[in-house]
C-alpha cells in the first residue's frame, strides 16, 4: 500500500513593514518539511484575494497592499495543505 505524505507548508514572513502613507509589504520564503523551497506555490492576502503571485526558483514571494489592519496570508500548491498565517500591521 502507498502512502501519500503531504507535507506541511511553512511560511517564513521576512518582513511586514508599513508607513504612513506607504503600502504593506509582505515577503518571505515558501519551504516544505525538508526546507526545499516550494517553487509555483500561489500566495495571496486576504480579505483582498486580488493582490497574489507565485513563489520563485527559491521559494520567495513578494506582495504590496494598500489595505491596513489584519490580513491573512494564504498559500495553495497543489497535493499540499493549504497553509494560512495570520497578519496585523500598525495603523
Amino acid at each position: 500500500m502507498t502512502k501519500i505524505y503531504l507535507a506541511t507548508i511553512i511560511i517564513l514572513i521576512s518582513s511586514v513593514i508599513q508607513a504612513v502613507g506607504q503600502p504593506l509589504l509582505v515577503s518571505g520564503r515558501v519551504l516544505i518539511d525538508d526546507n526545499d523551497p516550494l517553487v509555483g506555490a500561489t500566495v495571496f492576502l486576504l480579505p483582498n484575494s486580488r493582490v497574489g503571485t507565485l513563489t520563485d526558483s527559491i521559494g520567495f514571494f513578494r506582495l504590496e497592499t494598500d489595505v491596513a489592519g489584519k490580513q491573512k496570508v494564504v498559500v495553495r500548491y497543489e497535493g499540499y495543505a493549504t497553509d494560512t498565517l495570520n497578519l496585523a500591521s500598525a495603523e
